[in-house]
């Protein structure tokens, strides 16, 4: 990596699209790197000294690009409309009434040129009282109920530390504009593509926000949050080290037991030999403290050792810089390094997904010498747009593509269900046994693999294996997480490719390669081992993130990978293999936090009890509820003195508020604070997200009639892209249903 300037490649899968990103926010400027990642020629338009450029937050999300200096007399506005006629991709992120008063909104701009992508991605939501807030993680946690999801404290909400929203509003955005352009290049045309922050919020919660009348309801139904299920809960060891164990199925559990010598534990009151009966919460808390006192009673290396024996998912809580500096992160190459002009060494996170045919690179920095004269933005390479109007996209965009979806858990049905939500048919294939993940979580199985096809093979036997071969043949994509079993099953980008010399085959992994390759992995053994727990809990104990980011961020590149390779696919005609992994997103989704540099400032912090960053960046306790603000701290300070002339000299501003919030409603405390220009909003419980008016005002939820339970309610959408809509009545189908339809003929 040089940090110098961008050079386009023969390999690159993108090398032929221009991206100009006008975005203010992460999100938008990280859906343009994620772009320029794989070749894009973006063109950032930045008003900011290049010393604002010198931070870990802007080498992360502005690599890959050449920036535009607006200084002294260069109009943006005029550099834009220069810009355009020769632009694929334009990312925007301003309010609509902002947009639309510049001329920048997505119908004025595809009147005028029919084959841009209109990428907008508004912080919080597309309309209503949320579209005017910054875009800010802690604020939309807030009003979205995450932070009161959030485990971290007895009595209140939890903001979290790393801006995983961010991050996969901006994964997100990417993917939806990768689906535009596969489309584009068959159609001629592009489309309006919009991802929201409530898209991002509906991602990282897709298999906990799922609500299945009288038997599960994930997102609420924790009541003490010092204990969740037993068998997936983090420990600490004599030492006071801390360990995480994962014994999420009931083989895993009941070899845990036998490892810590407890079996006893099915057998006593409430368990009753039911491994279910350890979801019910006065079950989780007698048998946790069981385990929690026989763990207390080694030291963490020795429980590792036992567990790693019994083949037991466990991982150790440790930092982030311990993480970094593992043979893992070195052996799948998670961390790039190179040479910025004036901060030296960079070391920051790779790529996170692996093209076999056009893979990507970090090519330059965002440092002086990669600035670049207003002049010299295509202006001689204006495309022709010809004369006839943009007829409405009646289609999704990946109408007509054929997915094979051999996953199980999350990760892998998400970037299936991905680009079945971009339109895409994708056949869910399964061994005779049934996914597991459906006998562990059936709503969220639900929520993952709704409107899927339903087929069920047996690749151990050689009839399975013709009936493979037979559904590839007739596909685009395969999605598995096989591990070390793809190559006895016949699974893998060489054996399909002799078959379908199109196909797209993705394969994704746990940890990849190194030590822990062959390790069982879940969502919260990376959590531990990549610094994210630490982080959050700071110098208290350890906490985990309620949501499966890692499940979520791997599938969501996933789906990124796959879709640069079948846009490389538009003008090569042969497909390759993508992979990448669990591991891989520990990284991507910590890409500021992982990006040093000598004097580099320290991530921020957690703590037990974590409220916030700062007084003006905080939650607050009112009357009734809490509310969450963000203001400028001389907005801050002004607010305290009109609120409390006659302070004590040296009292804390946030004691002040604090103060003021017991004795007021919530709802009073957010008119003050606005009126005073800090946005604030209430915090929305945990239980209160599925009657919301807001969420219902932005069709966040819809009901998908599961083939055994019935209707479940799940989130709605990951994007809205036009001609892609969620199927009206969508529906999940029952193991092998539809084995006729798609099996006949193949044996």
């Amino acid at each position: 990596m040089e940090g110098t300037t961008a050079t386009s490649s023969e390999a690159s899968a993108l090398a032929d699209v221009r991206v100009l990103d006008v975005s203010t926010t992460t999100a938008g400027a990280l859906a343009a790197r994620l772009l320029g990642d794989f070749g894009a020629d973006v063109v950032r338009l930045e008003r900011e000294p290049a010393e604002a450029l010198h931070t870990p937050l802007a080498l992360a999300v502005h690599r890959n690009k050449r920036l535009v200096r607006l200084e002294g007399g260069t109009s943006g506005r005029q550099l834009v409309d220069g810009a355009l006629p020769a632009a694929d991709v334009l990312v925007v992120d301003r309010p609509a009434a902002e947009l639309a008063a510049a001329g920048l909104d997505a119908p004025t701009l595809q009147r005028r040129f029919p084959a841009l992508i209109h990428a907008w991605l508004p912080p919080h939501t597309v309309q209503g009282p949320m579209s005017d807030l910054p875009a800010d993680d802690l604020l939309l946690s807030a009003w979205t109920g995450m932070a009161d999801q959030q485990p971290g404290s007895e009595d209140h909400p939890t903001p979290l530390v790393v801006p995983i929203l961010a991050y996969e509003q901006g994964a997100l955005g990417a993917t939806a504009i990768l689906a535009s352009l596969v489309a584009r290049a068959s159609t001629g045309y592009g489309r309006n593509v919009t991802v929201s922050g409530l898209h991002a919020v509906a991602a990282m919660n897709s298999t906990i926000m799922v609500d299945l009348p009288g038997v599960i309801r994930p997102f609420g139904n924790q009541g003490a949050r010092s204990y969740g299920p037993p068998q997936f809960q983090m420990y600490e060891c004599r030492d006071g080290q801390w360990l995480f164990l994962a014994a999420l199925s009931p083989a895993f559990f009941f070899a845990a037991l036998e490892t810590i010598d407890l079996m006893e534990l099915m057998v006593a009151p409430g368990v009753d030999g039911e491994f279910m009966n350890l979801y019910v919460p006065a079950v989780q808390e007698t048998v946790g403290r069981a385990i929690a006192a026989r763990i207390r009673e080694r030291d963490r290396a020795d429980w590792l050792a036992r567990f790693d024996a019994a083949r037991v998912p466990t991982a150790p809580v440790q930092s982030r810089e311990e993480w970094c500096a593992s043979e893992t992160v070195r052996a799948n190459g998670l961390l790039t390094s190179g040479k910025h002009a004036e901060l030296g060494d960079v070391e920051m996170p790779g790529l996170g997904v692996v093209l076999s045919s056009t893979p990507g690179a970090v090519r330059c920095l965002p440092d002086s010498a990669a600035w670049i004269a207003p002049d010299d933005v295509w202006r001689d390479e204006a495309r022709p747009v010809g004369g006839a109007p943009r007829p409405p996209a009646g289609e999704p965009p990946l109408a007509g593509l054929r997915v094979l979806d051999l996953t199980t858990y999350l990760a892998g049905p998400l970037a299936a269900q991905l680009l079945l939500s971009y339109g895409a048919e994708v056949i869910k294939v399964e061994p005779p046994t049934g996914d597991p993940y459906r006998l562990v979580a059936a709503a969220s199985y639900s929520a993952m693999n709704r409107a899927k096809w339903q087929v069920t093979l047996d690749l151990h036997e050689d009839a399975g294996r013709q009936q493979f071969a037979h559904l590839v043949r007739g596909a685009d994509v395969v999605v598995e997480n096989l591990g070390s079993r793809a190559n006895r099953f016949g699974v893998g980008y060489e054996p399909e490719a002799s078959i379908n010399p199109g196909i797209v085959h993705c394969a994704i992994h746990a940890w990849g390669a190194g030590p822990l390759a062959d390790a069982p992995a879940f969502d919260p053994l990376i959590q531990a081992r990549s610094g994210l727990m630490v982080a959050q809990g700071g110098d208290g104990p350890p906490v985990l993130l309620a949501t499966a980011v890692h499940d979520v961020g791997t599938g969501t590149m996933a789906a990124l990978g796959i879709l640069v390779a079948l846009y490389a696919r538009t003008r090569s005609g042969r497909g390759q293999e993508v992979r990448t992994s669990l591991a891989a997103s520990s990284t991507t989704y910590q890409a500021v936090e992982c990006t040093r540099y000598a004097g580099s400032p320290p991530p921020p912090q957690g703590a037990e009890g974590y409220l916030g960053p700062a007084p003006s960046h905080r939650l607050y306790r009112c009357r009734d509820r809490w509310v969450a603000l963000l203001g400028t701290p001389e907005a801050f300070t002004a607010f305290v003195d009109e609120q409390a002339p006659g302070r004590s000299p040296g009292t804390a501003p946030e004691l002040v508020v604090e103060e003021l919030c017991a004795a007021r409603s919530a709802g009073e405390m957010c008119a003050r604070l606005q009126a005073h220009g800090i946005s604030a909003v209430e915090v929305l419980g945990r239980t209160e997200i599925f009657a919301s008016p807001e969420l219902a005002r932005h069709g966040f939820f819809f009901q998908v009639e599961d083939c055994d339970f019935g209707p479940i309610t799940v989130v709605r959408a990951f994007a809205d892209i036009e001609g892609a809509a969620p199927p009206s009545a969508p529906r999940t189908r029952c193991h092998g249903e539809d084995n006729e339809r798609f099996l006949a003929g193949a044996t």
